[in-house]
């Protein structure tokens, strides 16, 4: 007999979801980049990196985050369910 666990399914589809969403924001993040050289002068330029970089850091700290609790996930549940 085979079991699915829904919820670790459903879990990996949701993670699925939100690495397509991490590509969107990094294409985003390049036509960004290329407007802002091209529409802005380089004073003005260079303050909209910063703080575009800010945000990008803030981002990188969030995808840390949701990569540990993929990894508590599978220790507690994917680990534990392969065991039965």
């Amino acid at each position: 007999m085979v079991r699915i666990d829904r919820s670790a399914v459903e879990f990996y589809a949701r993670l699925n979801e939100l690495f397509y969403q991490f590509r969107a924001i990094a294409n985003n993040y390049n036509q960004v980049v290329h407007a802002i050289h091209r529409g802005f002068s380089e004073r003005s330029a260079r303050r909209f990196l910063s703080q575009l970089v800010r945000h990008t850091r803030e981002l990188k700290a969030v995808s840390q985050q949701i990569l540990a609790l993929i990894g508590e996930f599978n220790d507690k549940y994917l680990d534990e369910w392969s065991q039965k």
